[in-house]
């Protein structure tokens, strides 16, 4: 297939040295966070290590020099990375290759026969701490509340009701209720890919990493929401990523589609509807110039959307009372510097002593501070939090006065607070949760091997994780294919990824943990996305807009019709 070449003159001299300075800031940074082995630290477990256990080293001249190296290996492995998509966006052939919804719905029966081992190992499921609080709400043993979101509390109310309130069996029905929506969504995203010109290869790649990568039979037995949540995420991404690269102009079913995503991912966790919220923000400014083509038939529907995730999770929900996204859970960030500020004898003005203080006395913010938890101060029980919510004004100012006085201490109590979203040495030695495969204290499920009671042989010790990946290692692949299309000029793609970069956006701003690759999840599943984005882009490269991929399936021509242009390119296979 003949391809216009592609002058590697187009390198974006400024992202470059944006994306390379980034890598460096990350490399640099992360010789200063040191823990010592989850065998050492008195807790057991490094997420829980004291301020002595967990340290961050002072930054000195050789900071210098550290930067520069990482900013060089950086920029040489965006240079590389972009050589190599060029290569294979030269030899694709995706034009004589198409995914069929029958053969799309063959791949998601194919997944979870390569799950069902796991699933059956694991019956019927495990559970997360959170989860057990969920379940009581769902059988009404506690008051409802969308700490732990509404919806996912009504996923289980409808599991439990299908069986009849008999625990184990709802367990076992949203478990299979999981992996059939994992399979959904992940057929669905070789589709679309296949759609947008990834060919016969590729495809099967992405087919064969949802079907065997054993994080996703992990997450389809862990029941916690961040399952279902990571799903719907990938969705709202590939429905955006139209929006994007069609510059707005999509059909009714994909309006429909990115209207119910977005629903979804707003209400599967509580961050949700801060990435629907900006991402809509951010696709109506990229979609500026065709404001007038586009404002009935995907505005409308899409604004009228997020108004009514606004009103029924502001208002209605206060009506309702079940409105506890409290201050404490949104000020986990702002808690953590403060407390390494009083841990460490900072300077606090009389006046924030006043404020902090009548939140949690001195001594007990020092013993309960944690650099990587912030949990061990807000659970505390001399936590105070009505004296937090109380005075959110006096709180804020507390904090703005503090972080003025003790700049370093707040640096380093937040690059600590989510350490393990960008540094990828954190968090590869640990479960914390990573998967749940087989909790269930405080309940009354007990959990059997089904393939051990067939067959008198266990898969445990096989299928069990044998390691941990580090959360920050998919931001990592996220951030390098986001720098191989911003060096590239490929933008109108770097805007299809800005779902999953805000996702990682809230993590790094409001990170509850210092790592849990739940959080995260959704990046593991756009791992495709983050491979095939760039060489499509490359294969297809446009200044004005998008191009629309079509088929004439009697001559086998695929038509590249450039948006704002008269430009057509064609060819014979």
């Amino acid at each position: 297939m003949k391809l216009r070449q592609i002058d590697f003159r187009w390198y974006s001299a400024s992202s470059l040295v944006l994306f390379s300075a980034l890598f460096g800031l990350i490399g640099m940074l992360s010789l200063h966070i040191h823990t010592v082995s989850p065998q050492e630290a008195a807790a057991g477990e490094v997420i829980l290590g004291t301020m002595e256990e967990v340290t961050f080293s002072p930054f000195t001249a050789f900071d210098v020099w550290w930067f520069f190296l990482f900013t060089v290996i950086g920029a040489a492995a965006i240079v590389v990375l972009s050589r190599v998509a060029l290569i294979f966006a030269g030899r694709g052939k995706g034009a004589s290759f198409r995914v069929t919804v029958r053969m799309a719905l063959l791949f998601a029966v194919v997944m979870l026969v390569c799950w069902l081992p796991y699933m059956l190992t694991w019956f019927p499921g495990g559970v997360y701490s959170d989860t057990l609080n969920v379940i009581d709400q769902a059988y009404g043993v506690v008051p409802l509340s969308n700490q732990h979101t509404l919806l996912y509390t009504f996923e289980w109310k409808v599991c439990l009701k299908l069986a009849g309130y008999n625990l184990f069996i709802g367990c076992a029905l949203m478990m299979a209720f999981q992996a059939v929506v994992m399979a959904a969504v992940c057929s669905y995203t070789v589709l679309w890919l296949n759609r947008h010109g990834v060919g016969r290869v590729g495809c099967a790649f992405s087919a064969c990493f949802f079907a065997l990568f054993p994080l996703f039979p992990y997450y389809v037995v862990s029941l916690w929401k961040d399952t279902t949540f990571s799903a719907f995420v990938l969705w709202f991404c590939l429905c955006f990523a139209d929006a994007v690269l069609t510059r707005g102009r999509i059909s009714r079913v994909q309006v429909a589609s990115l209207c119910v995503s977005a629903l979804l991912v707003a209400f599967a966790r509580n961050n949700g509807k801060y990435i629907v919220l900006a991402a809509a923000v951010f696709l109506l400014v990229v979609c500026r110039r065709e404001i007038r083509e586009a404002l009935v038939s995907l505005f409308v529907p899409l604004f009228a959307t997020l108004l009514v995730i606004i009103v029924v999770q502001g208002p209605v929900y206060s009506r309702l009372g079940v409105d506890s996204s409290s201050t404490v859970e949104s000020l986990g960030v702002p808690i953590q510097q403060v407390a390494r500020v009083i841990a460490y004898d900072g300077e606090l003005s009389p006046e924030a002593e006043d404020v902090f203080y009548s939140i949690m006395p001195r001594e007990t913010w020092k013993a309960a501070y944690r650099p990587l938890l912030v949990d061990s101060v807000k659970w505390n029980p001399s936590f105070n939090a009505s004296a937090l919510s109380e005075d959110k004004l006096g709180f804020v100012r507390a904090y703005l006065d503090t972080g003025l006085r003790n700049p370093q201490l707040y640096l380093e109590g937040f690059l600590m607070s989510n350490a393990g979203f960008w540094d990828p040495l954190m968090g590869a030695n640990e479960n914390v949760a990573y998967v749940q495969l087989d909790m269930w204290s405080g309940s009354t499920v007990s959990q059997v091997d089904v393939i051990e009671s067939l067959t008198g042989v266990s898969l445990r010790s096989l299928l069990q994780p044998h390691g941990y990946f580090s959360c920050a290692l998919f931001a990592l692949i996220m951030l390098a294919s986001l720098a191989v299309l911003a060096v590239n000029r490929q933008w109108q793609w770097v805007c299809a990824l800005v779902p999953m970069l805000l996702l990682w956006g809230t993590l790094i701003i409001a990170s509850p943990i210092a790592y849990s690759l739940r959080y995260c999840y959704a990046l593991v599943l756009a791992i495709p996305l983050f491979v095939a984005f760039p060489v499509l882009a490359l294969r297809w490269p446009t200044v004005e807009g998008p191009l629309y991929l079509t088929r004439d399936r009697e001559n086998e021509t695929v038509m590249m019709d450039v948006d704002s242009s008269d430009q057509t390119l064609s060819h014979k296979e």
